[in-house]
């Protein structure tokens, strides 16, 4: 599987889309999930969602699956 950094903006839209399907993220990231979908499809909000749950209390709860998808 591709580092999340090697993939195309839409694969790490998808990907982060797949992440929301098997955990519950924090509401910043709903928020610039929809912010990116709806009006700005910068690329730089795809990195900052990631980081978002790299970075948050959360990371030790995440399940591996979800870790390895988000590396």
């Amino acid at each position: 599987m591709e580092n999340f950094k090697d993939l195309s903006k839409e694969q790490k839209f998808e990907r982060l889309t797949q992440v929301m399907s098997m955990v519950d993220v924090p509401d910043d990231f709903n928020y610039l999930y929809e912010y990116y979908k709806d009006h700005d499809q910068n690329e730089l909000f795809l990195y900052d969602m990631r980081e978002m749950l790299l970075c948050s209390w959360r990371w030790v709860n995440l399940p591996a699956e979800v870790k390895f998808l988000l590396l």
